[in-house]
């Protein structure tokens, strides 16, 4: 009988109940259970006694689909079939790249990662078999943003140089072309001409390396003006008051304009530095001549400037006989000047007209300079 209620128990679609049967040769053998026949102690009694088994659970665990490092927090779903209970988690491979809280992943870092989920049971349910799934985190990308540094004076140096790596990884710098060196962030400009500097981010554990960008800007060496303003004036190079051409800023009486023409410190007296008219000798067909003559000092670097020397026979008619046009080589007769030096050249001119030609009529001799403004 118990073997017969434990297999109704394990198997219930077998459970079609007894036939119980009586002794039928022997008259009224056959009882009714509850029957007014008998007495309630006299009435058969079934008592089963059982202990039912724990069922089994299963976990379903999706697949993880491949990861990238920075992408955002994600969910684990795995399931069981036993209801109400719910399933852990562990990393069982790759923890330096996730960290769980509860069922959520946080990415670490890129790299293999395997997770495994559990069930252990309880007083209903046997535990369950683990179920692990591994995934691939892989490295992230990374872009540089570099602006181009624009066009530089030479005067500009150094330059710093700027630029971001998405990763927010440090940004290295390095000269592919041009007269230019790079320390740091630092660069310095050695020469006039063209630089290309190339900024750049290799890869590590988590990133791949950011494709290179390459900025190209040109150098130029300041005008000789622009040196002399910088050397001079500095801050004040802007303020007409200070910096004009007509402005005297000294007791010699020599403008800002024949300063920078004569290469001078403009707050300090060069009397000495003065055009000087005076008589000179020369030899014309192997006779001396006197003529008279004006020495002054060119710069040949200039190169704004015109240097002009004019002769005339009052102060309102003047004929130049020599010019030299920004910085070029004077345009007249070779015979009517000197000029000895390299960067100041010591030039002297002399009149067209002997002295003893005069015949006691006034000669005058000027030397004008003059400078081309930008527009």
């Amino acid at each position: 009988m118990v073997t017969d209620v434990q297999s109704w128990v394990d198997n219930p679609g077998t459970n079609f109940g007894w036939l119980l049967k009586g002794a039928e040769s022997t008259s009224c053998s056959a009882r009714i259970f509850n029957s007014s026949e008998s007495s309630a102690s006299k009435r058969p009694k079934l008592t089963i006694t059982f202990t039912p088994g724990k069922q089994d659970q299963f976990i379903t665990f999706p697949s993880i689909s491949t990861k990238t490092f920075n992408d955002p927090n994600f969910p684990l779903n795995a399931t069981t079939n036993a209801q109400g209970l719910s399933v852990t988690y562990q990393v069982t491979a790759g923890s330096q790249f996730v960290s769980l809280n509860g069922g959520t992943v946080t990415i670490d870092g890129a790299g293999a990662v395997t997770i495994e989920a559990t069930q252990t049971g309880n007083d209903d349910f046997n535990p369950a078999a683990p179920v692990s799934r591994s995934f691939t985190i892989n490295k992230d990308g990374q872009t540089i943003s570099f602006n181009n540094p624009g066009d530089k004076m030479l005067s500009d140096s150094p330059v710093t140089l700027v630029a971001t790596a998405t990763s927010g990884l440090t940004v290295t710098f390095s000269v592919t072309n041009g007269p230019a060196t790079v320390n740091g962030t630092s660069l310095t400009l050695n020469a006039a001409g063209s630089v290309t500097v190339r900024a750049s981010r290799s890869g590590n554990s988590n990133y791949n390396a950011a494709p290179n960008i390459d900025q190209t800007f040109t150098v130029s060496e300041p005008s000789n003006r622009q040196s002399w303003l910088d050397d001079q004036f500095g801050d004040d190079q802007d303020n007409p008051a200070v910096a004009g051409d007509e402005v005297v800023n000294s007791s010699d009486g020599l403008s800002n304009l024949l300063k920078y023409a004569f290469d001078l410190d403009p707050f300090e007296a060069h009397p000495e530095a003065q055009p000087a008219p005076g008589l000179g000798i020369f030899t014309i067909d192997t006779v001396d001549c006197e003529f008279l003559t004006i020495q002054f000092t060119r710069i040949p670097a200039a190169d704004d400037l015109t240097y002009e020397v004019r002769v005339g026979d009052n102060l309102s008619g003047w004929t130049p006989i020599y010019a030299s046009i920004q910085g070029a080589d004077p345009v007249t007769d070779a015979d009517l000047f000197t000029e000895t030096g390299t960067d100041r050249l010591a030039v002297t001119v002399r009149d067209t007209v002997k002295t003893d030609s005069v015949d006691g009529a006034n000669r005058f001799i000027q030397l004008v300079v003059t400078r081309e403004i930008d527009p």
